[in-house]
């Protein structure tokens, strides 16, 4: 995945769980405000390259997409046992902090409580928990340790979606 050098919001989803289509439109909006140095992206769990294009693009997401269609890297590498999963990822690879269920990632405060985390300020971690109330269900941030995702590459055959780039735009 292309980590390296920016400071990442990585959210793994898929198009038939309802907490991710909820939480989507939040990420597009966040992914459009979010500062120099920092993106959003997402790994797709789903079977059909081409069900997540035309979802992906029907909704107005523009921010890149990767297939996981055997959840190879979901379950697999990360052994993830919900979805959705977000992991904020440091320019080095390092999970900074990762959660489980839908989260409003376009509330107040979340952008400021962003760029302090790249800034290193102490309690940032802490401020963007306390931005980010969760979704109804299940959801909870994790200081344990996850793999780092820098180091995580989609075997061959995984499909990059960038849905603002479609047809040359």
């Amino acid at each position: 995945m292309p980590l390296a050098g920016r400071h990442s919001l990585v959210n793994i989803w898929g198009t038939w769980c309802a907490p991710c289509r909820r939480e989507l439109p939040a990420l597009e909006r966040l992914a459009r405000s979010l500062p120099e140095g920092w993106q959003v992206l997402g790994l797709a769990v789903d079977q059909e390259a081409e069900a997540v294009e035309e979802y992906l693009l029907d909704r107005g997401v523009g921010y890149p997409n990767f297939l996981d269609p055997g959840r190879a890297i979901a379950e697999g590498a990360l052994a993830l046992p919900a979805y959705p999963a977000t992991f904020l990822v440091g320019p080095d690879g390092r999970v900074l902090w990762w959660t489980l269920g839908a989260r409003q990632w376009d509330a107040p405060g979340v952008v400021p409580a962003l760029e302090a985390v790249a800034r290193d300020e102490p309690g940032a971690l802490e401020a963007l928990e306390r931005a980010l109330p969760p979704d109804r269900r299940r959801a909870g941030g994790s200081s344990q340790p996850a793999p780092a995702l820098a180091n995580i590459a989609p075997p061959s055959g995984h499909v990059l979606f960038h849905p603002r780039r479609r047809g040359g735009a």
